[in-house]
């Protein structure tokens, strides 16, 4: 059987006129994911939480639930108002409640100011500066002050710092069997935001587990894309080889300098993906130019090898050792003897070249530099042929030959 997942569309952001908001949710390799997320809606506005339900995730549902039920009959929210929803939820969980429970938190934002209330090990932090402040000041581990509260109730400890084996927080809702070790004490405070607030980080107990408020701080502080942030913060937590449920919300508040930063790098981002998206067009482009290119090449080099090889006949044909240039160059030399004339008698226009004649010396020497030319000719074109046939042998005989299994070589035939 595979494993169920959940798919959430985490590509559309919630921006508000104040802040962003980006977060990140994993099962980790449990079959469930047990922790929800409250992120604001028509019914919670500028409400964020976290619900943790251990290792069950029906209940972590029901508590959504109630809070939604709660806050859709309240007109004003304050910090009284957060708690009171807390309290309501963990009267509400019904049967479902006794043997089971969770850790929450909810928080709200305002234009100058911070609410939140929390029960269990689930915390905030807020960056102001650069300096980490944790949402509520407390441990996540078991207090003196619950340990009073565990020794009234009758309540041991395991050596996971389990109460009776099965809860982890002496504040936490629901686990009504452990009553009264066990009670929905919920910490609740108004913080007074400035200019130099700059995120907050709500995260389940995984986070707080592994990694310090103020190092959750300085890793994400110069990421101004709250989903980035997140999801590094998650990546955090699993390179510590934890394999349970972990949920991250971070909330950026919008500042001038940071908006602007953030916005540039949206625009950056949509550039790149306006870029990418025109990307395979270019290179299709680019294939076919140089597809083109080489059938060009081709085109060339085998229209310079037919030139070489008709580059000899066409030497033979412009080398022109014919009779009438010869006899041409001699007639101008000599009389022509008409073919009337019955004259047996010799005139000095008739007689014989002079051998010392300076135009009679330049026509042996132009014939001799022809008969030259012929022969240097004539012995390139054997020696051309004669490698032209040792290359065509040497390619029939490769073409000829079998390999056996063994690696030996076998002709089939003796070229």
């Amino acid at each position: 059987q595979g494993k169920a997942v959940s798919v959430v569309n985490v590509g559309s952001e919630r921006n508000c006129d104040t802040f962003h908001v980006g977060f990140s949710e994993s099962a980790g390799q449990r079959n469930k994911l047990c922790i929800r997320q409250i992120r604001s809606n028509s019914n919670m506005k500028t409400i964020f939480g976290i619900v943790d339900g251990g290792f069950n995730d029906q209940i972590a549902a029901i508590i959504i639930k109630k809070l939604d039920d709660f806050f859709q009959k309240q007109a004003v929210i304050n910090e009284y108002s957060l708690k009171m929803a807390l309290i309501y939820a963990h009267e509400h969980l019904g049967q479902i409640g006794e043997r089971l429970g969770a850790a929450a938190m909810l928080l709200k934002i305002e234009q100058h100011r911070l609410l939140y209330a929390s029960t269990g090990g689930i915390r905030a932090v807020l960056s102001r500066s650069g300096n980490a402040l944790q949402l509520p000041n407390q441990a996540i581990t078991v207090t003196s002050e619950d340990y009073i509260q565990l020794r009234a109730g009758n309540a041991t400890l395991n050596q996971d710092n389990l109460i009776d084996g099965i809860c982890l927080s002496a504040s936490s809702l629901g686990f009504s069997f452990l009553y009264p070790a066990v009670l929905p004490k919920s910490n609740q405070d108004t913080i007074k935001l400035t200019e130099d607030d700059e995120f907050v980080v709500i995260a389940s107990r995984a986070l707080w587990t592994y990694i310090s408020p103020q190092d959750a701080v300085d890793n994400i502080r110069t990421i101004y894309n709250p989903q980035i942030a997140a999801k590094k913060l998650q990546d955090m937590v699993q390179a510590f080889e934890y394999i349970g449920n972990v949920s991250i919300i971070v909330i950026r508040f919008k500042r001038s300098r940071e908006e602007c930063c953030y916005e540039n790098k949206n625009q950056e981002r949509s550039s790149t993906i306006t870029t990418r998206s025109t990307s395979p067009k270019n290179g299709l482009n680019i294939l076919r130019n140089i597809e083109e290119r080489l059938e060009q090449i081709s085109e060339a080099i085998n229209k310079i090898d037919d030139d070489s090889s008709n580059n000899w006949k066409g030497s033979f044909n412009k080398l022109e050792l014919m009779p009438n240039s010869i006899n041409s160059g001699w007639r101008s030399g000599s009389s022509i003897v008409s073919k009337n004339s019955t004259s047996r008698v010799v005139s000095p226009s008739s007689a014989p070249p002079d051998p010392h004649n300076d135009q009679e010396s330049t026509y042996r020497f132009s014939i001799r530099k022809k008969i030259d030319m012929f022969d240097r000719l004539n012995a390139a074109a054997i020696i051309d042929s004669k490698e032209r046939f040792q290359r065509a042998k040497l390619t029939l005989d490769e073409q000829l030959r079998l390999r056996t299994p063994e690696g030996k070589i076998i002709k089939l035939y003796n070229v």
